[in-house]
């Protein structure tokens, strides 16, 4: 898909530890794919461990949307709730 480049870079930027870069090349594939719950949950993934807890919840709950039972989604809200 056009989004998976960006995926791509997203999960390079988590590598490096650059977690908001990473969770803006996310944001831009869900803008490309905007059914793309893998790209929801890394970009909530990412503003997550940027700390970001709004935008992690924000981006949880789009993955959800998409597919209610997605368990990594469920984790994610669980775990900024949590925080």
């Amino acid at each position: 898909s056009k989004a998976g480049p960006h995926l791509n870079l997203g999960r390079m930027f988590v590598e490096r530890k650059r977690y908001q870069a990473a969770a803006e090349a996310f944001q831009e594939a869900l803008r490309i794919d905007p059914k793309n719950v893998d790209a929801a949950i890394l970009a909530g993934d990412a503003w997550r461990l940027f700390g970001s807890s709004i935008n992690a919840k924000r981006f949880y709950r789009k993955a959800l949307e998409l597919d209610p039972d997605e368990p990594r989604a469920l984790a994610g809200v669980g775990i900024v709730l949590i925080n």
